[in-house]
């Protein structure tokens, strides 16, 4: 048996054999690292607001902060609670304060509350 799957293997060409080796993880995606891919993305899109918009007040950057920092805290909330966690709580910790400190870097000087509450 071993000599036909070696044989097999010998008949193809190494361009045959690599496409077969790179599309050999198709369909088995593993969902827990989209999801934390996910959530790091959303994390650093808003840390790349905070940024850009540090010290500036921005109404629309503040709200855009401020729904993403209460929609994690919400999936913090329901973390756990099922037959599957995708993302731990520790992972969404890390993001809220990241979203809560690129809050604070936007709001910055104007004496908002809000925001300081959050942390």
């Amino acid at each position: 048996c071993a000599s036909r799957s070696s044989g097999a293997m010998d008949a193809k060409t190494p361009e045959e054999r690599e496409a077969q080796d790179d599309a050999s993880w198709l369909g088995e995606a593993d969902v827990e690292a989209i999801a934390q891919t996910y959530v790091n993305v959303i994390a650093g899109g808003c840390m790349s607001i905070g940024l850009r918009y540090a010290g500036s007040g921005n109404v629309d950057a503040a709200k855009t902060l401020r729904h993403y920092a209460f929609k994690f805290l919400d999936w913090k909330k329901k973390a756990g609670q099922g037959d599957q966690v995708l993302v731990s709580k520790a992972a969404l910790e890390i993001c809220i304060g990241v979203i809560a400190m690129s809050l604070a870097c936007v709001m910055a000087g104007t004496g908002d509350l809000p925001p300081l509450r959050l942390l």
